[in-house]
């Protein structure tokens, strides 16, 4: 199975209204909109080697490959669960995971994050997203908007050195 070509960015704005849209849990959700840009395809593989443990952190057959979501803002990642390193062959880090939703799909962002100085990936600026199906119309440029659950944004200027 084929993977996203590349992964996708995301330009930031807050939409202020409020939707009464809630996760399993009742948390409202954040809404940001942003255009997609080209990424490094490191999930793709990940997802393609280790299909299964990816399939028993998330209930679901993820569609290999991340769609990287850049924002003007660090946004902190919230964790619902984790991934451990050490159970696809990169001991050095672990794969943190939010759940949120993108072009109104259950989705989850990803963050590698480094055990030694909490870094990883491309930093909170960059979001990446994954789900179960593939997204139509991602390429570079095009715009989605990604509903992320959390009380309030965790958001600062963006910098690729933003602790997660």
């Amino acid at each position: 199975m084929a993977g996203y070509p590349f992964s996708a960015t995301f330009a930031l704005e807050l939409v202020a209204e409020s939707v009464p849209i809630r996760d399993e849990i009742g948390r409202p959700p954040m809404l940001l909109k942003g255009q997609v840009v080209k990424g490094c395809n490191h999930f793709q593989g990940r997802m393609t080697n280790y299909s299964e443990v990816f399939k028993n952190a998330t209930g679901q057959d993820l569609y290999p490959g991340t769609i990287n979501l850049k924002v003007p803002y660090a946004v902190t990642i919230r964790e619902d669960f984790r991934i451990k390193g050490t159970e696809i062959g990169e001991p050095g880090q672990d794969f943190i995971f939010e759940r949120c939703r993108i072009a109104g799909r259950d989705a989850f962002r990803i963050r590698p994050c480094s055990l030694q100085t909490g870094l990883g990936g491309h930093g909170d600026d960059t979001l990446e997203i994954s789900c179960s199906e593939r997204i139509p119309d991602v390429y570079v440029g095009a715009e989605f908007e990604l509903e992320m659950f959390r009380d309030g944004a965790v958001l600062s200027p963006a910098n690729k050195s933003s602790v997660g």
